[in-house]
Parts: C-alpha cells; structure tokens; sequence
C-alpha cells in the first residue's frame, strides 16, 4: 500500500509544481470537479449529503495517507492536515448548502398569462345554414 500512496503524493507534487498553483490553492479548485464526480458515481443529486460525504473521506484518505508516508503524527500536522480537509470541503459545503436553500424556499413559478381578446362578432343578416338545412343560431 505504501508504493500506491507515494505515488499519488509524487502526483500531487508533480501537479503542484506543474500548476504553478500553492496545495491549498489546487485543493480549492479541485473539490468542485470532484464532488461532481463523486455525484455522479454515487448517482446522487448535488444536493444529497452522499457525494459530500464521499469527498470528505476522499479528503480524509488523502491525508491520513500523507501522514503515513511521512511517518508520523504530530500536533502540528494534525492541524494542518485538519485545515486541508476543511479546504477541500469548503466549496463544496458552500453548494450542498445553496442546493438546500433552493429546495427549502423555492422561488414561486410566475403565473401563465393568457391574452384573450373579446372582440364581439359582428351581427348576420341571414342565419347560417348547414349541409342539412338546419339553422345553426
């Protein structure tokens, strides 16, 4: 398990310095895409806690594996790595929140309008006959 977690550090690495973006940065921008993605494997509305919940082990995962290749936990690493997950998380709390919102207060539908013309109709002179002859009013 050790080789699968250092490369995905070597990764991250590779795409922080790629980027040339900070690791709080990329961990702001990445947790949209992947708590869509995390929507979309658990088949779940943005507005289910599933996906949110999935990203927030992911983040965890992420950082227990962290720690365990660095090689030990101290409190200053339990800190930081609590302040990632919080990061990672941050944005995508912020939408299952909206997602809430709109659900609990949705806007009214504006009412459909219908224009009706009342235009009278001009009066006959001669009542309106049918193909049978009879008087139609």
């Amino acid at each position: 398990m050790s080789g699968t977690v250092q490369y995905w550090l070597d990764l991250k690495t590779l795409l922080i310095g790629k980027s040339g973006l900070d690791g709080d940065t990329l961990r702001v921008l990445a947790s949209l895409p992947l708590h869509l993605l995390c929507a979309l494997l658990l088949r779940r509305p943005i507005a289910s806690l599933w996906p949110w919940l999935l990203l927030l082990l992911v983040a965890g995962g992420n950082e227990v594996g962290s720690a365990y290749v660095d090689g030990g936990l101290d409190r200053a690493e339990i800190r930081a790595g609590a302040r990632d997950v919080a990061l990672m998380v941050a944005l995508p709390t912020m939408l299952l929140l909206a997602a809430h919102v709109r659900l609990l207060f949705p806007h009214p539908r504006p009412a459909r309008t219908t224009i009706q013309f009342a235009a009278p109709a001009p009066p006959r002179a001669e009542p309106i006959v049918d193909a049978e002859f009879e008087e139609i009013g």
